[in-house]
């Protein structure tokens, strides 16, 4: 049993230093796109995209007592 213990702690000790160093690596030696750079490339006008609603459909919330 203490043999188990031993090799689940390692186990889990290995896991937990590899998933670490993943981590690592990609926050800080990663060169893909942070938060910073998606507001950056941001080169359109919303306003200026939209096209005007020319008719909308509505719904009516009252419940149809026929069905």
């Amino acid at each position: 049993m203490n043999k188990f213990i031993k090799l689940l702690s390692r186990c889990l000790l290995a896991g937990i230093g590899i998933g670490v160093s993943v981590y690592a690596f990609k926050k800080y030696f990663s060169h893909e796109h942070t938060e910073d750079d998606i507001f950056e490339e941001d080169d359109f006008d919303l306003d200026n995209d939209l096209q005007p609603v020319k008719e909308r459909e509505y719904v009516s919330l009252k419940r149809d007592e026929s069905l």
